[in-house]
């Protein structure tokens, strides 16, 4: 990935004062600092509520949940050994959830 960067850069800077707009630059800042604090923020008010144990089996559905948006979004598909060990994380922590309950 540095390597693509270090290649495309030459090209990207000599077309910076034309697609950096200061607003453009702005929001990018505010996207930059918002989507990773968001969720955060919200992962520590979740565990404050829950079982230590629970929340740490919940958390593991995240790949699961970004294989569905990667196959919505994007068009991406999964091999049948994926969606296989995907499904069976996805039990695991309707498992947990449910017996804790």
């Amino acid at each position: 990935m540095i390597v693509a960067a270090v290649v495309a850069l030459p090209f990207g800077i000599s077309n910076i004062h034309t697609a950096l707009t200061p607003a453009l630059f702005l929001m990018t800042g505010v996207l930059a600092m918002l989507v990773p604090l968001l969720p955060y923020a919200l992962e520590f008010i979740a565990l404050r509520r829950m079982d230590h144990s629970s929340f740490g089996i919940l958390m593991s559905i995240e790949p699961a949940i970004g294989a569905v948006a990667g196959f919505v979004v994007l068009g991406q598909s999964l091999s049948l050994l994926q969606m296989l060990g995907t499904g069976c994380v996805v039990a695991a922590s309707v498992g947990v959830t449910i017996s804790t309950k």
